[in-house]
């Protein structure tokens, strides 16, 4: 993929910046559309000068480490219920209700999964 960025003002002038050539990573529209939205992007952040932030492809392919939005009291209340259960079925509906609650925060799951494992045991069913 190559792309030219070149400024014209109303005048007429203009100022060419120079071809810019990025590969495309893939051989099909994906990898092109990539490659050109990439090459558009760096060819006019050259042209003004401007530096890039930590965008260098490997940035957003990196694992970032997200904060809980998680209620801890509020998880302790569904570890609670679920330690009152005498049923396997009531612990699967209490377990069901707090895996709802962890909005897909897997750190909060994994400890429910824990907690559920260990409870079943406890009341005599298998894993």
């Amino acid at each position: 993929m190559a792309i030219e960025t070149i400024f014209v003002h109303e005048s007429g002038e203009s100022m060419a910046n120079g071809i810019l050539h990025v590969p495309a990573s893939k051989q099909d529209p994906q990898g092109y559309g990539s490659a050109l939205t990439y090459a558009r992007r760096y060819s006019l952040m050259a042209a003004c000068g401007i530096a890039p932030e930590d965008d260098d492809g490997n940035a957003a392919s990196r694992k970032q480490e997200i904060k809980s939005t998680i209620n801890e009291s509020e998880m302790a209340d569904y570890m609670a219920a679920m330690d009152e259960c005498v049923t396997i079925e009531a612990l699967q509906k209490a377990f069901t209700q707090a895996i709802a609650a962890t909005d897909g925060d897997t750190a909060w799951q994994k400890v429910l999964i824990g907690k559920k494992d260990q409870l079943k045991k406890k009341l005599g069913g298998s894993k």
